[in-house]
Parts: structure tokens; C-alpha cells; sequence
């Protein structure tokens, strides 16, 4: 009986023991459970990061697009427009000598037709002898 009854201590230890181990195993299944369902919801955060992420880079890269067509377009507007500054500029310019030119002829004339005519005469008469000794001196370099 002794026997007996050491022999089913020793089979209530083990089974004990057994069971323990099984509680053991099943922690350790449930850890590994929880730990796959975190590594999953970690896996669908980074995926739906790195989702975001690319739509952000190409947002990213059209925006570059668009900022680099607006570039160019305003460097060809301020080109055209200081072309047409020049112009312009060029424009008033060539006007502006005109008017000179005109106003000038206009005085000269006004100046002329307001000198007597013996004034008129003499300086008629000091031209033509400006003139002839001009020519004399090209004549006379000449030689």
C-alpha cells in the first residue's frame, strides 16, 4: 500500500507538473498570439504610413512641377517685359530726338526769318565764304 500509495504521489507530482508545463505552454502560446497581433497592426501602421508617405511625395513632386513651370513662366514674362521696356525706351528715345531736331529746325527758321534782310544777306555772304575757305584748305592739304 505504501507503494501504492508513493506511486500516486509521484503520479500526482507529475501530473501536476504536467499541467504546470501546460499552463506554461498555453502563456506562452497567448504572449505569442498577442505579440503576432501587435506585429500585425504594426505592419498595417507602417503600411499605411508608408501609403501616405508616397502619396505625399508625389503631391511633393507635383507641387516642384508646378513651382518650376511658374519659374519659367515668370522668367519668360520678365524677359518679354524688359524687351518691351527697351523698346519703349528705344521709342521715346528716337521721339524725343525728333522733337529736338524739329524744335530746333522750327527755332533756326523762326530766327532766320526774324533777321532783316541785310542781316539775311550777310549771313548768306559769311557762309558761302566759310564754305570757299573750306575748300581752299582741302586744297591746300592736298598739296
Amino acid at each position: 500500500l505504501a507503494e501504492n500509495d508513493r506511486h500516486q504521489h509521484e503520479m500526482a507530482l507529475v501530473l501536476e507538473e504536467r499541467s504546470d508545463e501546460q499552463d506554461t505552454i498555453r502563456h506562452q502560446i497567448e504572449t505569442t498570439k498577442q505579440k503576432i497581433t501587435q506585429f500585425k497592426h504594426a505592419i498595417e501602421t507602417f503600411d499605411a504610413m508608408a501609403s501616405e508617405t508616397q502619396k505625399l511625395q508625389q503631391k511633393l513632386t507635383d507641387l516642384e512641377s508646378v513651382r518650376s513651370e511658374e519659374n519659367m513662366r515668370h522668367a519668360l514674362e520678365i524677359h518679354r517685359m524688359k524687351k518691351e521696356m527697351l523698346e519703349l525706351r528705344q521709342q521715346i528715345e528716337d521721339t524725343f530726338r525728333k522733337s529736338l531736331m524739329d524744335t530746333d529746325r522750327i527755332m533756326k527758321q523762326n530766327a532766320f526769318d526774324a533777321l532783316t534782310d541785310e542781316s539775311k544777306t550777310a549771313l548768306l555772304a559769311n557762309a558761302k565764304l566759310k564754305e570757299e575757305l573750306a575748300i581752299q584748305d582741302m586744297g591746300t592739304k592736298n598739296l
